[in-house]
């Protein structure tokens, strides 16, 4: 058995997978066959019928790509998905519907009990978000610790099991701040972070997706991610979120090969390479004296803008919630460890 995710970058959610799996089910993946795990991540795709073998699904959701048709799905072996709504758009008994297969850490003795004396707040943006922003300094300015997606989770971990408060972009960051028992408040850049995902992982404990905007970190940050240049009211704003996802099919759609999508796969190795060089850049021209002033304005306002984040409604599951979908997790698991024990 082998364990699929993605390795485009080092955001900490898509390398759950590397480490995860192999402490979890280390005789099923030493086992030399076509099956192939579908893990942890927002991966339920038409794409992943191009892999040969067998597929499994386990906590994994749906969210970005474009969906896998009826007939792809009726050939996966499926344990777990992230929530009701990947289980309804593709057809599954909603008890299918438990949460995301991160909270497996549970089985981890490393990660599953951190120490939780809790002070500060801290502050995950999505991987993004981490690239392009100068977070550093509006978080020096508001008094938040910044956790970098893109560091181990030796260091995340630790962090948000450590804090009072944790102000998430990232998925995953909430996703462990909430295992850990940190009340959490979403924020979202724009053009950036998928409500379907969120949505769905938020139902699966009986929460809402209530996020506020994120604004730009600074001037080069709101050029690059195509948002408002000026930062408007130090008072946090909220995002509609609709009521009723199904409106999210207009871009989730199943696969119909096209000549655009091809040649969208063939391009993305030089846009990675494109965005390197624009980052190199970008750090050089945020240490200029000139630029530093232009900015310092703008980053006093968005400084503020998280202060006031502080005080806003948080989000936390119950304990009840907590503890029924562990269970079902594990009990899940465990069947996926005896039927392919054989």
């Amino acid at each position: 058995m082998i364990v699929f995710h993605y390795d485009a970058n080092t955001n900490f959610g898509d390398h759950l997978n590397s480490w995860l799996w192999p402490a979890l089910i280390p005789e099923l993946l030493e086992k030399e066959d076509d099956i192939v795990l579908i893990g942890v991540g927002s991966i339920i795709s038409h794409s992943l019928n191009i892999m040969p073998g067998k597929k499994i699904i386990f906590g994994t959701g749906s969210g970005y790509r474009s969906l896998p048709s009826p007939e792809e799905v009726s050939e996966w072996d499926i344990y777990a998905v992230r929530g009701p709504l990947t289980a309804r758009a593709l057809g599954l008994d909603p008890k299918l519907a438990i949460t995301d297969g991160a909270w497996l850490v549970n089985n981890v003795p490393k990660y599953a009990d951190l120490s939780r004396d809790r002070s500060g707040t801290v502050f995950v943006p999505h991987w993004e978000s981490m690239l392009y922003g100068n977070w550093e300094t509006i978080c020096a300015k508001a008094d938040v610790t910044l956790i970098n997606p893109l560091d181990s989770c030796d260091d995340i971990f630790p962090a948000l099991a450590g804090a009072e408060l944790a102000i998430v972009e990232s998925l995953h960051g909430a996703i462990f701040a909430d295992y850990y028992g940190t009340p959490w408040i979403p924020v979202a850049s724009q053009n950036t972070i998928s409500q379907w995902k969120w949505v769905d992982w938020c139902s699966s404990l009986e929460l809402e997706y209530k996020p506020y905007v994120l604004p730009a970190s600074d001037y080069w940050d709101a050029v690059l991610r195509k948002q408002p240049t000026a930062i408007g009211s130090a008072n946090p704003e909220s995002i509609p979120v609709p009521d009723n996802m199904t409106g999210f099919h207009g871009t989730l759609q199943v696969h119909n090969p096209s000549a655009l999508g091809q040649l969208k796969n063939k391009v993305k190795p030089a846009l990675r390479s494109m965005r390197s060089s624009v980052l190199e850049s970008l750090k050089f021209m945020r240490t200029t004296r000139l630029m530093n002033s232009f900015n310092e304005k703008r980053s006093d306002a968005v400084s503020q803008y998280f202060q006031n984040l502080k005080s806003g409604p948080s989000f936390l599951s119950t304990d009840a919630v907590k503890s029924e979908k562990i269970e079902r997790l594990n009990a899940a698991l465990e069947t996926m460890r005896q039927n392919y024990s054989g």
